[in-house]
């Protein structure tokens, strides 16, 4: 069993809310239709691929930490710290609202995540990109 039990859990936490926005970046891509479109949705896309990313490291540093990595759909439901979102939203300035209010949720469980790690095991963080750049980027 690894030591870092409740880092590791606290991780998987974020990985499901990470994972969540993720899909749901995907959703508010797909489904903005108005005259904003083309630049709404090129930005979606730019945000989606940085996110995944994030959720590539976040399961990275779990591994590192010779945790298991808890991130199927349904752990992903069981965990994300999102709202359900609402795919019925189809205009640019509603899925940016949306896609906000999830942004935040996500930045508070980085920054939660990231201060459990730096306390734990600062070498982790260190070698790992859930540093300081990473936050920075969700928390500007």
């Amino acid at each position: 069993m690894p030591e870092n039990t409740d880092l590791i859990k606290t991780l998987n936490k974020t990985l499901a809310t990470a994972s969540d926005f993720y899909i749901n970046l995907k959703v508010a891509h797909w489904n903005v239709e108005d005259i904003n479109f083309a630049s709404v949705h090129a930005k979606f896309d730019e945000i989606w691929e940085t996110t995944g990313t994030t959720v590539d490291v976040i399961a990275e540093l779990i591994r590192q930490l010779e945790g298991q990595v808890r991130g199927t759909s349904l752990d992903i439901t069981a965990n994300t710290e999102l709202q359900p979102y609402n795919s019925d939203l189809s205009s640019s300035q509603d899925n940016i609202d949306a896609i906000l209010e999830d942004a935040k949720v996500l930045q508070t469980s980085l920054k939660t995540s990231y201060l459990a790690a730096v306390d734990v095991q600062e070498y982790v963080v260190n070698n790992s990109l859930l540093n300081e750049a990473t936050i920075r980027f969700w928390c500007p």
